[in-house]
């Protein structure tokens, strides 16, 4: 067996053991939407991306900012490269180096963290010590903690805000991203030091918060700006290492891509991450989230065949962590939408023996709950549920029809279902996503005499308004 196959077989497994839930009844999907939505390892990738597309309000226009007035001595402009090339050349081995890289890379940090990410950076850079009257590389591991914030900044020119959610933080602002330049051009070791530094915050669970996914994306955004092709060598193969780096990767693809003179490179790198190898298997979906904002965003790509063709063949391999995390882009994507039940359609035709077609359902099945388990008063709509498009209707149509035939998926369906538009009824909901969940239900009826009972029995007892109206329309038919 090849490595591939060998994968696909493991994902399989793991897959039947860990997601494949006997939920019996609405209470208990509820409980667990409840559990899910709180748990920890959800909470930054998914409100960064479900919040706004992958953009966190970071409330910067309506902080309040508090400009530090200046000590005594001189302040540098570090995006000058006289002042930004005295400045570290003055401040070596110092906080005050530290606090610039730190502000530099990061649009902003909270106060409380800034001492924890000056120890781990100043850990990372290399320190020039007299010794016998030359300067040598160490590093003592040792801050002078007498000198104030407030004496920094100002030598830095540094700013102080305080968010609306009151959280005091510290940011350069302006000029940010031209002072990083300046020592990356001017001070070449420090780029390797700083790329070392940043994988090292990715990797500590304690800055694994929405504030910080987006805080360290947009990092690695500025250092990869820099210099693509260095960063290809350098700082890429170190995020291909941790399949966690999903989200990261797919927000720097979709950032980068933005700046005109790197699309081709951006194409490029993200048809790459589509190859079947064992190591980039899971690549697939850092593309599919930097594809979901692009396209979102009318920005043309060039690997959304490509994209499209690889989801196909991933889907029956599908695993927890993989559903979770396409769902949560679902959700909020209908160009995705369509795409998916592209995917799924051709995935389902392609199999030949019925077990592959019951495991795509069941796949199916798994993706609607974990978009379930999203649905909010924000975001009403369950993707490949309440279809965007006659099209995506059709293509989703066999994968139901199996589904009914089948006793169990048929009743992971039906709680699905239940516990939807129980949770609908409450929201505000439009006549748009009313007849996309009759359509649905219809294209359910159509399995059988039998199922349509079924189906009509279980909106006339359900006691909400969107049941009611559904099963009038249906009873009609």
């Amino acid at each position: 067996m090849n490595p591939i196959d060998q994968e696909n077989k493991e994902a399989v497994e793991l897959e039947e053991q860990e997601d494949d839930e006997n939920i019996d009844n609405s209470d208990e999907l509820e409980q667990k939407k409840q559990n899910v939505f709180n748990a920890e390892g959800n909470t930054a990738w998914v409100q960064v991306f479900v919040n706004s597309l992958g953009e966190l309000n970071m409330n910067y226009k309506q902080s309040v900012e508090k400009k530090e007035n200046t000590a005594a001595g001189k302040s540098y402009d570090l995006s000058k490269t006289d002042e930004c090339t005295e400045f570290v050349e003055q401040f070596k081995n110092s906080e005050y180096l530290a606090t610039a890289i730190i502000l530099c890379t990061f649009e902003m940090i909270p106060l409380a963290d800034l001492s924890d990410l000056q120890k781990y950076l100043m850990e990372c850079l290399p320190v020039a010590q007299l010794h016998n009257g030359v300067e040598t590389e160490e590093h003592d591991g040792q801050k002078n903690p007498y000198i104030s914030l407030k004496t920094i900044l100002a030598v830095i020119r540094g700013k102080r805000f305080v968010r609306e959610d009151g959280q005091v933080c510290i940011g350069f602002g302006d000029g940010a991203e031209i002072a990083l330049a300046n020592i990356l051009e001017q001070f070449p070791i420090l780029k390797e030091r700083i790329v070392s530094w940043l994988i090292q915050i990715n990797k500590l669970s304690r800055y694994h918060t929405a504030f910080y996914t987006y805080q360290i994306a947009t990092a690695f955004e500025r250092v990869i700006a820099f210099d693509l092709a260095d960063a290809r060598q350098r700082i890429f193969p170190e995020l291909y290492k941790d399949s966690k780096n999903a989200g990261l990767l797919g927000m720097l693809a979709y950032r980068l891509y933005e700046n005109t003179a790197m699309q081709q490179d951006v194409d490029n790198m993200v048809l790459q991450w589509m190859q079947e190898q064992r190591e980039w298997v899971w690549l697939w979906k850092s593309a599919s989230l930097a594809y979901s904002v692009l396209i979102e965003k009318g920005c043309r790509v060039s690997f959304d065949l490509k994209l499209q063709k690889t989801i196909s063949k991933r889907i029956l391999y599908f695993r927890k962590d993989d559903a979770i995390f396409i769902a949560a882009l679902l959700i909020q994507s209908k160009y995705l939408r369509s795409m998916f039940a592209n995917a799924i359609y051709d995935a389902f035709h392609r199999e030949k023996e019925r077990t592959g077609k019951l495991r795509i359902v069941q796949v199916y099945i798994n993706i609607v709950r974990h978009s379930y388990y999203l649905v909010s008063e924000s975001f009403v709509e369950l993707p490949l549920v309440a279809c965007d498009t006659k099209k995506q209707q059709e293509y989703i149509m066999p994968v139901i029809e199996q589904a009914m035939s089948v006793y169990h998926l048929r009743k992971q369906l039906y709680v699905i279902l239940k516990t939807y538009l129980k949770e609908l009824s409450v929201y505000e909901y439009s006549e748009r996503v009313l007849n996309h969940m009759c359509a649905y239900f219809y294209v359910m009826t159509l399995s059988g005499e039998n199922y349509r009972q079924e189906i009509l029995e279980i909106l006339k007892k359900s006691n909400n308004r969107i049941s009611a109206q559904i099963y009038q329309r249906l009873s009609g038919v």
